[in-house]
């Protein structure tokens, strides 16, 4: 909402940012600034703030690291929502070719839905087989509700 987003400018304009701010802070007060972005549907401004997010992250914790792949996500989210499918589909293709050990576990779930979903948009060749993929994996016995009924119903569609 607004306020978040207010909230994460203040902190962006804090001194503490300024000069030799340790790198996960200033990558987490640009997340918290690109999230707020995000949510509230300001895509075009998102879409640069999410790109250096990932990047701050990545020189922060390295690129092979889960908090920086969860802004990778973020990312090709944005970009799908702006209509740029391709690019989004190449982000979270490598997301899910490239697994890191410290990831969320609900992560391997959430790439597989959004990919299908960017495939399904696409018109991909292999939309399909990445839809009863993400089927599979998301209403599995370890799946998630939420991301098994987004599948199903790319699925129906």
């Amino acid at each position: 909402n607004e306020e978040s987003l207010e909230t994460a400018r203040l902190a962006l304009n804090h001194p503490l940012m300024s000069g030799d701010a340790p790198p996960g802070l200033k990558a987490a007060v640009f997340g918290a600034n690109a999230r707020a972005l995000q949510a509230l549907g300001r895509y075009e401004e998102a879409e640069p703030a999410m790109a250096q997010v990932a990047a701050a992250f990545g020189a922060a914790f390295g690129e092979a690291n889960g908090r920086t792949y969860y802004w990778h996500y973020r990312h090709a989210q944005v970009l799908q929502a702006l209509g740029r499918l391709d690019e989004a589909q190449t982000i979270i293709d490598h997301l899910i070719a490239n697994p890191v050990e410290n990831d969320q576990p609900i992560a391997r779930i959430a790439y597989a839905v959004v990919g299908a979903d960017i495939a399904h948009a696409r018109g991909a060749s292999d939309a399909a087989a990445r839809i009863d993929a993400a089927v599979t994996l998301a209403c599995s016995e370890n799946g998630h509700p939420r991301f098994c009924e987004k599948a199903r119903g790319l699925q129906a569609d």
